[in-house]
């Protein structure tokens, strides 16, 4: 009984009502043999289409028909639906003849009955397998906007609108639902591809099956499914009787948040198989932060440090050019090396304190477990060979006093021993220092230390070399057994990264990054969904569920850059008169803020020419090195250091953003061959720069 009670409604979803009946003095008159129970998509294309759709139902509600989407693209749109005239505002004087007007022609009506306007049957076009009619809805910045329309009624004679009763918080809303064809089968029959809904849940939005079990599952509202807004529009019948349907605007820009989204369980907790995926748990902070802070940094450095090595030139000639070359990236390699440590340090304070407590010196090795004493063996073992100490460290033999230069006590030997040298000190140095490690003057001499900025560390130990092998950890698994050279290095700090995994506290691996999902993801290649609309009556119980309408024909929604989607003109006016006496007149009123640090910097690129630029990646004989700018620190004068504001003519800058844009291009059509299809000039007569 009571099953029976939860599955008998006396209201109904159905198309907009002005599409499939007519409004008379004599009742609803149906133009087809039954109802229509598919809501309608509508599309407008015009920024301003609310009004657009509040005149069409003002003034001829019938013609809904005209503006019901159907397939298009940029070469073949959607035939334009002749514009309505807005309503106009009447003064009082005019409203009241408009309304006297108006009661007689209902009068007039009452005696004797018009017969009904010449309106076909609407229909939608076909859904059928072809992808000429397949139903894309493109994004409001491709000027398209789609509203979803239906129409609630009493299932009753006459079918009068369903009434809100908004003081018992009952609502209508309508829901997005994505179709995805059974694991492991491949249907063109769309009519059993399962339907899934857009659920959120304690780690995000997930996609959740409807369960199928019975012709009517799929019309659930699923707990915690996410509900769009639907909102009432009002318009008159032939009578002059106010009717009623709801419309609401489907969001396409969140088609990325939509495709993003992993499919989860089912609406009961159900798993679904999904091919060649398993669910597993959703990767914590901790590691995310890890992997972005250290080890991949790690890994570009061995990558950078391969391509130094690649381009030395093997002539003899050329050994002092390849000497600077390797100073130059030696520096660079260790000034990253030094911020790495420095996130690996300030990692293990945050999530492993007890690690940290043991290489600092504070405790014992003893007191961690078998996992924590493995791991800090493992730092202990990532060690730099005597080999590069001794080449970090070579002196010239112009050079016979080595006091004040680096030696190879200065050179930390293994990876926990560059930790431990991270105290308060060198940490606070590291986050303030505002000048470039620089340890070659310009002609590719060693500075002594005492020359060097204070704020770099004293010690030595870079995580890459471009000559001989760095610090790698000691780490072998089944995985490496077919990996040689930099993919070998590189997988080896990966498996430092899964060591760390194995000994997170359980508090460090609760907190979960929301931005990295190891959850399977559907295929969103060929993504389609449908929109079903829902009435809520929530003070009713649980006899009375929610009420979903039938779906409406399904659609795809297009990505920002789709081909076939529409384009807004643009259109960026240059500067008509760019001659000096024309461009000086622009205000400059674009200010870029500057620290002293960044003021430092540009002062230094500055002392660089186009033809330094152009001569530096040009080859041997040809090729010059990038003059040296000297030492620029941070901007400064007799008042200490001093940041700048610097204004710009946004003119200016447009055209040397259009030249930049032509070179450019140009440059890269060797590879892509696109100019034809990027630029299409056509004459304007009469457009002069100078009157």
């Amino acid at each position: 009984m009571v099953e029976a009670a939860v599955l008998k409604h006396n209201i109904t979803w159905t198309a907009p009502m002005p599409l499939w009946a007519e409004n008379t003095s004599l009742g609803i008159q149906v133009r087809g043999k039954e109802l229509e129970k598919q809501p309608v998509i509508l599309r407008f294309a015009h920024d301003s289409f609310m009004e657009e759709l509040l005149s069409v139902l003002a003034e001829s509600p019938w013609r809904l028909s005209d503006w019901i989407a159907q397939p298009e693209t940029w070469r073949e749109p959607m035939k334009a639906p002749q514009s309505v005239p807005k309503p106009k505002t009447l003064k009082p004087l005019s409203y009241l003849l408009h309304k006297t007007k108006e009661l007689s022609q209902k009068n007039t009506a009452s005696k004797k009955r018009k017969p009904p306007r010449d309106r076909k049957h609407f229909t939608q076009s076909p859904e059928g397998n072809d992808p000429k009619s397949a139903l894309k809805l493109y994004q409001a910045a491709h000027q398209r906007y789609y509203l979803v329309t239906a129409s609630l009624l009493d299932d009753v004679g006459n079918y009068p609108e369903r009434t809100l009763n908004l003081s018992r918080n009952e609502r209508v809303t309508f829901v997005m639902r994505r179709l995805i064809p059974p694991s492991t089968k491949e249907l063109k029959d769309f009519t059993k591809w399962d339907e899934y809904a857009y659920v959120s849940t304690g780690n995000g939005y997930v996609w959740k099956k409807v369960v199928t079990d019975g012709s009517t599952a799929a019309r659930k509202l699923i707990c915690g499914e996410e509900q769009l807004p639907l909102f009432p529009l009002n318009y008159n019948g032939q009578c002059g009787k106010h009717r009623q349907l709801h419309a609401g605007l489907i969001p396409v820009g969140k088609r990325e948040a939509w495709l993003a989204a992993p499919v989860g369980e089912t609406a009961q907790n159900q798993d679904i198989a999904t091919t060649g995926q398993s669910e597993e748990a959703a990767t914590p902070l901790a590691m995310s932060i890890f992997k972005q802070d250290i080890s991949t940094p790690w890994q570009i450095l061995l990558e950078q440090a391969l391509n130094t090595q690649n381009s030395l030139n093997d002539d003899g000639d050329a050994a002092d050019d390849n000497q600077k070359l390797i100073n130059n990236r030696r520096e660079q390699i260790q000034t990253v090396s030094w911020y790495i440590l420095l996130d690996f340090v300030l990692y293990l304070q945050r999530y492993l304190p007890r690690i940290w407590s043991v290489i600092a010196g504070q405790t014992q090795k003893s007191s961690l477990d078998n996992e924590e004493q493995k791991f800090v063996t493992y730092l202990e073992q990532t060690s730099l060979s005597d080999d590069l100490a001794e080449e970090l460290t070579r002196l010239e033999a112009d050079i016979p006093d080595p006091t004040g230069y680096y030696t190879e006590a200065h050179v930390k030997r293994s990876l926990s021993e560059a930790l431990a040298a991270y105290d308060k000190q060198v940490q606070r140095d590291l986050e303030t220092v505002d000048t470039f490690y620089e340890r070659f003057d310009q002609n590719n001499e060693p500075i002594k230390i005492n020359d060097i900025d204070p704020g770099w560390p004293t010690f030595l130990f870079p995580l890459a070399d471009p000559i001989l092998d760095g610090p790698i950890p000691p780490l072998e698994t089944d995985a490496m057994a077919n990996l040689t050279g930099i993919e070998l290095l590189q997988e080896k700090v990966n498996e430092l990264a899964a060591e760390i995994e194995k000994i997170l506290p359980e508090e460090a691996q609760a907190e979960i990054d929301e931005l990295v999902s190891t959850q399977p993801i559907a295929n969103p290649g060929e993504a389609w969904f449908v929109v079903r609309c829902v009435y809520e009556r929530p003070n009713c119980g649980p006899l009375f569920p929610a009420l979903t309408s039938a779906a409406t024909r399904r659609f795809q929604l297009a990505p920002f850059f789709d081909p076939d989607a529409p384009a807004r003109p643009v259109r960026i006016p240059m500067p008509l008169d760019i001659s000096p006496a024309g461009l000086r007149k622009f205000k400059k009123n674009a200010g870029f803020i500057m620290s002293d640090m960044l003021c430092g910097k540009i002062k230094r690129i500055r002392k660089i020419t186009l033809g330094d630029l152009v001569l530096s990646v040009l080859p041997w004989p040809f090729h010059k090195d990038l003059p040296d700018p000297g030492k620029t620190g941070p901007c400064s004068g007799g008042d200490g250091n001093f940041g700048m504001i610097c204004s710009l003519s946004i003119p200016i800058v447009t055209l040397c953003a259009l030249i930049l844009l032509i070179i450019i291009v140009s440059l890269f059509d060797i590879f892509f061959r696109w100019i034809p299809y990027l630029f299409i000039c056509l004459p304007i007569p009469g457009l002069k720069g100078k009157k």
